[in-house]
């Protein structure tokens, strides 16, 4: 279906809308270098839905719809193929992605089984990326010496979500799900004086790394999510000199150019 070009600890948790900071990622353009690549890749047309708490039953009929429709499930690495110009998504062809943000304990109990019986009775791998906050209740430990049962996440003050353990993140990677970095502590990153957006970023960045080495799997693209889809220029500019492929935000649109790989639009589902 695709063709392949040849190669040659500073924040509490508050939850927010993110509309309540969109205002941070307006009227930045595109970001990165008017690059011949950028200028000659087509974009990528496809629609990346983000999920929080979900629900088992309305997610199940959310897939079904999607697949009745005639969309085709896409992976990461697809994405981040089509951005290079390494692969070619027909433009004409509905595509979809699926993202998982903050850990949510429902992802695991509603999402993941619902993921797996999809994929069984339709014969259809159905790629999903799950972006993590690796607060892990502040332990003072490297990641391999983290309890198992260590949640990623806990709210302070507690405010009534449940968030799955380190136990179960290993076994998402291990299930083929791309784990990726959506910072330590979830904060408003622009919000933040620069060395803590920078540990908040780098940080993350570290224990998503190291669950992966736990997991013993190898991790084929990089990206990472803005918390509430809050960026900056600087924020951008220090996401894009740690080498990530990609990084999402939450702005509404499903046209992605190569130009715009560090503000990718996603749409929210819950």
């Amino acid at each position: 279906m695709f063709s392949r070009v040849p190669q040659g600890w500073h924040s509490r948790r508050t939850f927010l809308k993110a509309s309540a900071v969109a205002g941070a990622a307006v009227g930045l353009g595109a970001l990165a270098p008017a690059t011949a690549l950028a200028q000659t890749v087509p974009p990528l047309v496809s629609e990346i839905r983000y999920y929080h708490e979900i629900s088992g039953p309305v997610f199940r009929r959310q897939l079904l719809n999607l697949l009745d429709s005639g969309a085709q499930p896409i992976s990461l690495e697809t994405i981040v193929g089509a951005l290079n110009g390494t692969i070619t998504v027909p433009r004409n062809l509905r595509t979809f992605h699926i993202a998982w943000d903050d850990a949510r304990l429902s992802q695991i109990t509603e999402g993941w089984p619902v993921i797996q019986g999809v994929q069984q009775s339709r014969g259809i791998a159905i790629p999903v990326t799950a972006f993590v906050m690796t607060q892990f209740a502040h332990l003072a430990l490297p990641v391999d010496a983290i309890p198992d049962d260590t949640p990623c996440y806990v709210e302070m003050p507690p405010g009534g979500h449940r968030f799955f353990t380190k136990k179960q993140a290993l076994d998402l990677v291990s299930h083929g799900v791309q784990l990726a970095n959506h910072t330590v502590d979830h904060p408003v990153l622009p919000h933040l004086p620069i060395p803590d957006r920078n540990a908040e970023i780098a940080s993350g960045e570290q224990r998503v790394q190291a669950l992966w080495d736990l997991a013993g799997k190898t991790r084929s693209v990089k990206v990472f999510a803005y918390p509430y889809g809050a960026f900056d220029v600087s924020t951008v500019r220090f996401i894009q000199s740690l080498g990530y492929d990609a990084a999402f935000s939450t702005l509404h649109r499903t046209i992605h150019s190569p130009a715009d790989r560090y503000q990718l639009g996603r749409i929210g589902y819950s």
